[in-house]
């Protein structure tokens, strides 16, 4: 299918907030747009809504940021050489170094070092066997031209035409235009996980670098940075070992999928805000709530699904998990995800229907606020 360019950035903005995360089973840029634009590109003014946040703001951008703007953006993630996806099969099948460093020049090491610990020790203590889990940091940096990292990720996936060595010069070359070259942020935004295949590889938890600094400079969470990251990344490789139940033989891909992404954004919250997890309350929970919302699909607000939750879905999701571990009857147990994930198929359609008494009050709790009022984020909304 031909895509006119004069649509090339209404469509970008379209994908940029589905979030896809290129290369997985769920789905890619290229995959996205091969299905039809028409399906996903879609004008209503009638169920239009003012609905934006930070994260589309950044990516947006980004993206101008570039030499060639969007088109730029297109090209890291071509199917050719989709360079996010390189830097992720680098860490996964072919770096073998012993010392990990998180976030650009390692600031973020001992912070994510100590929140792996503390989140295997919470939920070993829920039944849940993470000895064999491990946790890498992606950088662009990788595979500057003093090293031949490039090269043996290239050999080793032998995908595409050409020999490796001119492959790996087209995309350094396309790199080393990028503003910061091999530290953009845009190569390393997504963090990632990788089930094993087998039993006796280890599942990877991969922490970008630019993930972790667009939550330190441009939502100025300072040391919170790399916990909320690491604590979301962590819930998802949950839910991508456990799997989740069918609801009814009849459920929509779609549907399954966005109990997928509110799943991890509950267990993600629950660990947050546990007193034996994140121990996060007042505050440190507003920031919680702001950031799930960052991260809803504008689209599923104007009424094209896209299996992603919008903002206040995804807030909502997080504010079940914040009351979930906070519950006087709760909170000093840990729940199973399993258990989790019995409860919050229960008020699935709750979530997502918004419901007051779901999203914003937690009837254990007299009908008062969940927690302190939520007057201003740190990653503030637009």
């Amino acid at each position: 299918m031909t895509i006119p360019r004069s649509k090339r950035k209404a469509i970008f903005l379209t994908l940029l907030s589905l979030l896809f995360d290129p290369g997985t089973a769920r789905g890619s840029l290229h995959q996205v747009i091969g299905r039809g634009v028409e399906r996903l590109f879609v004008s209503n003014k009638e169920n239009e809504v003012d609905c934006d946040s930070s994260l589309l703001k950044y990516l947006k951008e980004q993206a101008q940021q570039l030499p060639n703007g969007y088109s730029d953006y297109e090209d890291m993630h071509d199917k050719e050489y989709n360079i996010p996806e390189l830097i992720k099969d680098f860490k996964v099948h072919v770096d073998n170094s012993a010392n990990e460093k998180f976030g650009p020049d390692g600031r973020f090491t001992h912070e994510v070092e100590e929140r792996f610990k503390r989140s295997q020790d919470f939920w070993m203590k829920a039944g849940v066997d993470t000895s064999n889990i491990v946790v890498k940091g992606m950088h662009g940096e990788d595979f500057s031209r003093s090293s031949s990292n490039l090269e043996d990720t290239l050999s080793h996936l032998n995908s595409g035409g050409g020999s490796v060595a001119s492959r790996a010069e087209e995309i350094r070359t396309f790199i080393e235009s990028l503003p910061d070259k091999y530290g953009n942020p845009l190569l390393t935004f997504k963090s990632k996980v990788h089930k094993a295949e087998n039993s006796w590889d280890p599942d990877i938890i991969l922490i970008g670098d630019g993930a972790l600094e667009f939550q330190l400079s441009y939502c100025n969470l300072g040391d919170k940075s790399a916990e909320f990251e690491f604590a979301f990344m962590f819930a998802k490789l949950l839910v991508e070992r456990e799997g989740l139940p069918e609801l009814s033989p009849d459920e929509s891909n779609t549907r399954r999928h966005m109990r997928w992404e509110l799943m991890e954004t509950v267990l993600g919250a629950y660990f947050l805000a546990h007193e034996y997890g994140g121990g996060f309350e007042g505050t440190d929970c507003c920031i919680l709530h702001h950031t799930a919302y960052a991260w809803g699909d504008c689209n599923e607000a104007s009424g094209v699904e896209t299996g992603h939750g919008d903002p206040e879905q995804r807030e909502c999701a997080a504010i079940y998990g914040v009351n979930l571990a906070t519950r006087p009857h709760l909170k000093h147990a840990i729940l199973d995800p399993k258990m989790i994930q019995v409860l919050f198929d229960n008020y699935f359609e709750d979530i997502l229907a918004k419901d007051p008494s779901m999203c914003y009050h937690d009837p254990n709790h007299n009908m008062e606020p969940k927690v302190m009022p939520c007057t201003q984020s740190s990653c503030p909304m637009i």
